[in-house]
């Protein structure tokens, strides 16, 4: 593991004990939160939001936390009803924490958000980003700096080969070979073997990816939506400060904070306000 990494994960356990104070009635503030990672869309319109510092529900008012834990979600993705994440346990949960390994929580399930229970690689693994394409599981594994596939929804896994850093990863839902992400130190990286091998690729400097229906959707810091066309990245549309993407289908969702949720059919050329 890199010293990068390392300190990443030193940083992370200590943000989720200093968030643990938080109680589960609170609506928290925009600046409570330290980061959103994924953006998460029931079939009934649910929105939640997986962050540094809990799960939230995105309501009119704000950030309502789930439950009484403050796990560093660094990654989520829903599978029908539950909710599989990654990251690192709040440090008062023993029941996430494995003796003699680090905070790690490998993969973990919800159905409600509050109760997590292990899936695999407890104290092993630190994934993030989560991935579902053509009936597998995808994952940045941070732990060992490579994409690794589940065709069980993450019970079991395989290692690809190719080393990758990956804070962003993006499948074409159609055909699991292709894949892009953003690296920690390349940038934009693409890989058309799986994640076997990878090579960097000219773009702008994106800090999240989703691939739709439309093609491959990113954001930069500035709240700019590019998508990809052929071989050229476009400047779709600015929408502002968006803290994440999400995906429902052929459906594509930003999160600007504290609560306001867009919704994109034409790969984020226009939007809407999510009721």
């Amino acid at each position: 593991m890199s010293r990068r990494v390392e300190g990443v994960l030193v940083v992370a356990a200590v943000l989720v004990a200093g968030c643990a104070s938080q109680t589960s009635t609170d609506v928290v503030a925009e600046d409570d939160v330290v980061h959103v990672h994924d953006l998460l869309i029931r079939e009934d319109d649910t929105v939640l939001a997986a962050t540094h510092s809990g799960l939230y529900r995105v309501d009119d008012d704000g950030l309502d936390p789930i439950g009484d834990r403050r796990h560093d979600l660094m990654a989520a993705v829903l599978e029908g009803d539950a909710i599989l994440a990654s990251g690192h346990p709040d440090l008062r949960d023993d029941s996430l924490r494995v003796e003699d390994r680090p905070p790690l929580l490998g993969i973990v399930e919800s159905t409600d958000g509050q109760t997590w229970s292990e899936r695999s690689l407890l104290g092993e693994a630190d994934f993030h980003r989560l991935v579902f394409a053509e009936d597998e599981l995808f994952a940045a594994n941070s732990s060992a700096g490579a994409v690794w596939v589940s065709a069980d929804a993450g019970a079991t896994w395989v290692a690809r080969d190719g080393a990758a850093q990956l804070i962003a990863l993006a499948v074409d839902p159609n055909d699991s070979s292709q894949m892009i992400g953003v690296d920690l130190d390349r940038g934009l990286v693409r890989s058309e073997n799986g994640g076997d091998t990878w090579a960097e690729t000219e773009g702008p400097a994106l800090v999240d990816l989703a691939w739709t229906a439309d093609g491959v959707i990113g954001h930069d810091d500035a709240g700019g939506v590019h998508r990809l066309d052929g071989a050229e990245w476009l400047t779709v549309e600015v929408i502002g400060d968006v803290a994440a993407l999400g995906v429902r289908g052929d459906e594509l969702f930003a999160l600007r904070l504290p609560s306001t949720v867009l919704r994109s059919i034409d790969g984020g050329s226009t939007w809407k306000k999510l009721p």
